[in-house]
Order: structure tokens, then sequence, then C-alpha cells
């Protein structure tokens, strides 16, 4: 009688759970489940997006956070080649000009820039609807604390509510808020996230009946990089590739000035915003502005990484716990995406049989 060895048993997928679906907590959630583990998102917006979102006001769609994004690093360029196969984005190349203290001038070359189609959240809403079941995304819910109990990771609600109980955690958020979930569970690594800064920023959204330009089409500006009073930079919304016809635009208040106004109501952010709008605009040939149909405001309070972290996440083997996002080493879209996959490669285990 010959003696067989019993086939290896393969050890049942491990349980994880992303907070945050901006990108890097999507990112990271899409390399999770296509190692065949269920993860869930949790996210407290509507929707999955975080500053890639996009704001809807009636018809009306508007870029409010990021507004482009570049491709310098292979793995990304991979990326976004692949998502522009799939039509989720394009390429824009607008007219930009600077506006300083001393006048306004065009300004050319610079990295080639993409946009989602047709909006800026087409990238994470798609991210988002590819994840199957049994691993999904749940927006509109807030994770109040986390819980390390019998090697797992529980998560709670306002008022203790447990949503979960998971073998790994990536944590997807603003490093202030990273610190204070992981305050009590793990010190260390609050530590290190309490380290990075991420600076608000104040966004203003106009609509207005007619083109702000009255010359020849080729006068008109698509943006500005703004080096004077409270605003950084200005877009025409609608010249972006795939969004309605339409004359919308994006003011978006630089570091300084929003952190003095952070405390504002948004209508009176959205006043202050759209005078500043008009003295930019004022300062380009053949502007003609006129008053909106509508001006509204909002307040990301955590915007752009001031100082980001060296890591490109922060990672603890033994909790299974691992944080990632725009403030480590990297910033803006790129450095979120590269954050996320840097994040899942740490708490995916290695493939093991028993």
């Amino acid at each position: 009688m010959t003696h067989q060895d019993p086939q290896p048993k393969l050890q049942s997928p491990l349980t994880f759970a992303v907070i945050g679906a901006g990108i890097s907590g999507l990112t990271a959630a899409t390399a999770i489940a296509n190692h065949s583990h269920p993860v869930t998102v949790f996210d407290k917006g509507r929707g999955p997006g975080g500053r890639m979102s996009t704001r809807r006001e009636g018809q009306l769609r508007f870029d409010h956070g990021a507004q482009y994004f570049t491709a310098k690093d292979p793995v990304f360029a991979q990326a976004v080649a692949e998502w522009r196969r799939q039509g989720l984005v394009k390429p824009w190349n607008p007219r930009l000009a600077e506006i300083n203290p001393d006048g306004f001038k065009m300004k050319s070359g610079g990295p080639d820039r993409f946009v989602g189609v047709p909006a800026m959240n087409a990238i994470c809403k798609h991210l988002a609807q590819s994840l199957r079941q049994p691993s999904q995304v749940r927006c509109a819910i807030k994770v109040d604390s986390i819980r390390r109990t019998d090697q797992r990771w529980q998560l709670l609600q306002d008022g203790g509510k447990p949503l979960g109980e998971f073998d790994r955690l990536i944590i997807a958020a603003p490093p202030a808020q990273a610190a204070a979930l992981m305050a009590d569970a793990a010190p260390h690594l609050a530590t290190q996230a309490s380290q990075a800064v991420l600076e608000p920023c104040w966004a203003a959204m106009l609509a207005f009946e007619k083109p702000l330009f009255d010359g020849p089409p080729e006068t008109a500006i698509d943006g500005a990089f703004v080096n004077t009073g409270p605003l950084s930079w200005i877009a025409r919304d609608s010249a972006k590739p795939g969004r309605e016809p339409g004359e919308r635009w994006i003011a978006h208040a630089g570091p300084a000035w929003s952190k003095a106004n952070l405390e504002l109501d948004r209508q009176s952010a959205a006043e202050l915003l759209k005078q500043a709008f008009f003295e930019v605009v004022s300062a380009i040939p053949h502007a003609r502005p006129a008053a909106p149909t509508l001006c509204i405001a909002h307040r990301w309070r955590y915007a752009l990484p001031s100082k980001p972290i060296e890591e490109r996440c922060l990672f603890d083997a033994m909790l299974g716990l691992a944080c990632c996002g725009d403030w480590c080493a990297g910033p803006r879209v790129e450095g979120a995406f590269l954050s996320g996959v840097a994040s899942a490669g740490r708490v995916i285990p290695p493939a093991q049989t028993v």
C-alpha cells in the first residue's frame, strides 16, 4: 500500500478594512482584493473620491479639489495608461498663465497633465465599483474609533456601535485624523503621523452665463498660478475634456489665507473669494467678468501636504496596521496612489499553505 501525502490546505483569506475612500485608500483596497482577500472600505463622505471628489450643484459640476495630476513614476504612469485605455482619463493641455505682483504673463512648458473624465472623481468611482463581493465600499459612515482585541481590529461608530472585526487595517486619512484614531491602539504610529502637516484650502466655485473673455479664442486662458493676494490658483473647469458646456471656474485660496480664515462661514468665504477672483481676472487681457450666476465655497480642512514624512507609508507588522496618503513621501495624486500601493504591499502576507 502506497502512502500519499495529504494535499496542502490553503489558508482562509484574511479580512481587511480600509478607512478612507480617496485615491490612496481605494488603490490599497484594489490591491488587496486582487490578492483574493475580502476588504471593506469605510468613508464618511457621501461617495468615494476624497480630495478627488466632484461637487454637483443642480446641473453643474465642479472639480473643487484636485485639479489635475501628472505621472512621473513608472508604476503610476502604467496605471494612468490603463485608465486612459478605459476612457477614465484624458490629457489636459490648458493655456496657463502666471499672475504676479508685477502683472500677467503666459506660462509655457511643464509636465503632461491629466484629468478624470467626465470629472475628477471618475477614477475613484471606477475603483470603488470594481471591488466585487465580498469586498465593498461603505460611504456615509464615519469610523469614530478603533480597538485591538484578540489579534483583530474592531471598528466602531460614534456611541460604540460596532462596524465589524478585521485581521488587517489600513488608515487612509489625513495625518491628524489618523493620529487621533491610533492614539490608544498604536501610539507610536500616531506620533509619527502627527509629524506630517496638511495645510487647509478654501475653494470657490463660480458659474457665469457668458464666457469671461471677449477676445479671440487663442487669447483666453484655462488656468493661472496666482502669486499675489489671497488666491493661489484659478481654472476654467469647463475647459477640461469631457465636461459639459458652460463657463465654470474654480478658485483656490493659498494656505496662508485659508488658515487665517479657516473658521469663516461658507457664505462669507464665498464672497471674499469672489472678490479676490475678480481682482485676479482683471489683470488678464480680454477678460470681461460679469456677476456670477453661482458662487459657493468649500473648505478643505486638510488639503496640501507642506511637511510630508519620509516613509512611503507607516506600518506595524505585529499589529497588522498601516497608514497611507499623500502626506507620506510624495504629495499630490501620484504620491497618494504610490502610498496606497506601498501600504497594501506591507499588510498583504506572502502566499502560504499549511
